[in-house]
């Protein structure tokens, strides 16, 4: 089993959030090199990336920045 967990993706849905975000080619090939390797959790983009430390030492704390983060 997999979770995949992206940062913001340069889509039109994300076209009017100011925030660092990823072409959706990259994403996609993260997330396919993630499958390749057989990770658990996936994070297949550089913002992603730097956010799962945070992630797995001190989830409540990620997910508290980012309930705000969608609020905004």
């Amino acid at each position: 089993m997999h979770g995949v967990y992206p940062a913001g993706i340069d889509t039109d849905m994300t076209a009017g959030v100011d925030t660092a975000k990823t072409a959706p080619a990259q994403v996609a090939a993260g997330l396919l090199d993630g499958l390749v390797l057989d990770m658990e959790d996936i994070f297949p983009d550089p913002n992603a990336q730097a956010m799962a430390p945070t992630w797995w030492s001190d989830p409540k704390a990620f997910e508290r920045a980012f309930s705000g983060a969608a609020a905004a």
